[in-house]
């Protein structure tokens, strides 16, 4: 995962610190979530500092899983503006920043 997204980010001539926000899959499971953030972290989050970290959420968390409806909406749900100071917020608590 962590290689499939250097090379998307060189592909498209974006570099990792100019992700600010990922929509993660977020499993909720004790070794799919650790693994994708792990993944995420390792592509997108070296080289930053405490002024432009990497926000992960997941629509998941607000919503639950809807199976095909899914990719409606994550397509929907509002992502955090970049710089925005807060990452929009969860009940199951707030997302996870990895920096």
């Amino acid at each position: 995962m962590r290689a499939a997204i250097s090379t998307a980010l060189r592909r498209a001539g974006v570099a990792p610190t100019d992700v600010g926000y990922v929509e993660a899959h977020g499993t909720g499971t004790p070794v799919g979530d650790p693994v994708e953030t792990r993944a995420l972290a390792g592509a997108l989050a070296t080289d930053r500092t405490p002024e432009n970290p990497l926000l992960i959420g997941s629509v998941k968390t607000n919503i639950g899983h809807l199976e095909a409806g899914a990719g409606v909406a994550a397509a929907i749900f509002p992502p955090a503006p970049p710089r925005a100071p807060h990452p929009p917020s969860s009940p199951a608590g707030p997302e996870d920043s990895a920096r």
